[in-house]
């Protein structure tokens, strides 16, 4: 909630300047920003595409296999049309010309712009860093108001932008020297303080190093907030720096930053991390790429959380600890909608609780398999549950217990099970409630209520229940489902789809495009009982679109193709509307999916009625 009002805010902000004049915004290196940012540029593009309000992000094609999260969201943007590339191609011998007239401030002969242009290819900051090098090494001077040059033959210009950087570097004391490669080790941007902690140097002889660095334009100050921070001025400059030192030097290095870092910043697992795995230290790198992940799972940054649990995974040894990763990187992969390798994942980590004889373990993986698994195959779901059944008979009462029981009972139902259904839905819950189970408490109360010959007022009390237990602990997967429920119990198609938008909502938070194309194609159903036919077909684009992000075919499809020729059926096109509903119907059938072949059913009929209607009169 907290970050969908961020993101809200930040909307209404750029909005209300946009009233005034014409907005624009720049996210500079685009491709390391987090995937928090990046949400939110994207959610921006999304919402402000009418508004005199120009986005600008800058990035380098050569990190997009390192960033992930920047990539889907490129992919993202320019797929719906928010954005146009504008590739920033190397100079051309003119180009070049013209970049070396301007450091120059005077013409330049053929001969030196043909050596310089040879040797850079046209790079922009190679052509620059070239120019500095020659200037440096003194075999170009200054003197009297003009440049002296002498023939090209007799230049040296440098192989590469890494030999001109470390002829700059070259020039410093040694001691500077050794700070500049620990400030490397530190990344491009690092803070004085970490840097003055981790370094062997007293303050002043750090300051006067800083200082060399500065006017040879190898570091800048970026920030002098309380922590005062600085930055090299190119990537290429840490990454020179620390390639340059054998690997046992590296390592004392990450370990002298880990220290700094563990000492100041106790709580920075991320860099805590790099620096721990860097220093060849494996058990201290397990333990905070553990937690790392645990943090970014915890604010639903499923990308980084899987990243982190996979480096932890490499690390670790114990199967124990193997059980528990597994566990945890199948969640963050299936938080994605990438639900058969979340499935496989788990399906590892029942295997290691299987070799630790863990029932709970297994209870609880075979429960998220099964749930995983009804999105892409109901009956799957079941062959799942009644396997973890078979594999913790006998096990005394626990949590994964109540929750592998519940979700046995919700298989049930939804394969044509109901009698099963009721009785196991019923433990779970006397077993949850007894246990003080909240989470399986919301999820049994949301069953029960969709138990056939449920009265309806006990089956609106249950889930309203539901949803007060959930909303209450926080518990954002039950309250959706809780929330999902009440949109499809209540007649109030008005109060149905209030419930259904705040399902919405927490989709969006979750971060999962699955569960949002879900609740925002029910919304859209209610919309249609409310007649506003224009704003469901106006919509239907972007439903498209979120269909195609989330890479989903099978039910996910026929839900919005069910939208589409409902929609056919609102507006009076009832052929159409009871051909592509009969073909839905076949489709569901083959798929094993009841509750949407009843759905389908129900909107079949009503389409049949409204053609019969149609003929009589």
């Amino acid at each position: 909630v907290y970050k969908r009002q961020l993101f809200e805010s930040m909307v209404a902000l750029c909005q209300a300047l946009c009233e005034r004049a014409p907005l624009l915004l720049v996210l500079e290196d685009a491709h390391w920003a987090d995937s928090g940012s990046l949400a939110l540029l994207r959610h921006l593009a999304r919402r402000t595409r009418r508004r005199p309000l120009l986005l600008v992000g800058t990035y380098r094609e050569s990190e997009l296999d390192q960033t992930r999260p920047f990539q889907e969201v490129l992919l993202d943007v320019n797929r719906e049309r928010l954005a146009t590339r504008l590739r920033l191609s190397r100079l051309d011998r003119e180009g070049t010309r013209d970049m070396l007239a301007v450091l120059w401030a005077e013409e330049i002969t053929p001969e030196v712009l043909d050596g310089i242009y040879a040797e850079t290819e046209g790079n922009p900051f190679f052509v620059e860093e070239v120019c500095k090098a020659l200037v440096e090494s003194g075999q170009v001077t200054f003197v009297d108001g003009y440049w002296v040059r002498p023939d090209m033959e007799e230049l040296e210009i440098p192989q590469s932008v890494r030999v001109a950087i470390q002829s700059r570097v070259g020039k410093l004391p040694h001691a500077c020297q050794d700070i500049l490669r620990l400030a490397a080790i530190l990344g491009r941007e690092f803070a004085f303080e970490t840097l003055f902690a981790a370094s062997e140097a007293c303050e002043e002889g750090l300051i006067d190093a800083l200082e060399r660095a500065a006017r040879a334009q190898l570091v800048e100050e970026v920030s002098a907030e309380r922590d005062v921070t600085f930055a090299f001025t190119h990537a290429l400059i840490p990454a020179t720096l620390s390639e340059g030192a054998g690997t046992l030097r590296r390592r004392r290095l990450h370990r002298a930053a880990a220290a700094a870092i563990e000492r100041l910043h106790p709580d920075d697992f991320e860099s805590l991390s790099y620096h721990y795995g860097e220093a060849g230290d494996e058990e201290r790198a397990l333990a905070t790429h553990w937690q790392a992940g645990e943090r970014a799972s915890a604010v639903y940054a499923n990308v980084e959380a899987e990243g982190h649990y996979r480096a932890a995974l490499e690390l670790a040894e114990r199967e124990g600890e193997r059980a528990d990763l597994l566990g945890e990187l199948g969640r963050a992969v299936d938080r994605q909608s990438r639900y058969d390798e979340a499935i496989t994942v788990w399906q590892a980590g029942i295997a290691a609780y299987q070799a630790l004889d863990d029932l709970d373990g297994i209870a609880r993986l075979y429960s998220r398999s099964a749930r995983a698994a009804f999105i892409l195959d109901v009956p799957r779901a079941l062959a799942l549950c009644r396997e973890g059944m078979a594999a913790v008979a006998g096990t005394p009462e626990s949590p994964d217990l109540a929750d592998l029981l519940h979700e046995t009972a919700r298989a049930c139902l939804f394969n044509g099970l109901p009698d099963e259904a009721a009785p196991l839905c019923r433990q779970a819950l006397g077993m949850a409630e007894r246990l003080g189970a909240v989470r399986v408490q919301a999820e049994a109360l949301t069953t029960l209520s969709l138990l056939p010959g449920q009265p309806q007022e006990e089956a609106l009390s249950a889930l309203t229940r539901a949803v007060e237990l959930a909303e209450s602990e926080g518990l954002l997967n039950q309250a959706y489902r809780a929330h999902q429920n009440l949109g499809g119990a209540l007649d109030d198609a008005q109060a149905a789809r209030e419930h259904l938008m705040r399902a919405l909502e927490l989709a969006r938070q979750r971060g999962d495009l699955g569960w949002e194309l879900y609740s925002a194609c029910r919304a859209a159903f209610r919309s249609l009982q409310l007649g506003e036919l224009a704003a469901v077909e106006e919509a239907l684009p972007s439903l498209r679109q979120l269909l195609d992000e989330t890479g989903k075919t099978g039910a996910a499809a026929r839900r919005l193709r069910g939208l589409e020729v409902t929609l056919l059926r609102y507006q009076g096109e009832l052929v159409g509307a009871i051909d592509g509903l009969q073909s839905l119907r076949r489709e569901a059938r083959a798929a094993g999916d009841l509750r949407e072949l009843r759905l389908l059913n129900l909107e079949l009929a009503m389409a049949c009625i409204w053609e019969e209607v149609g003929e009589e009169e």
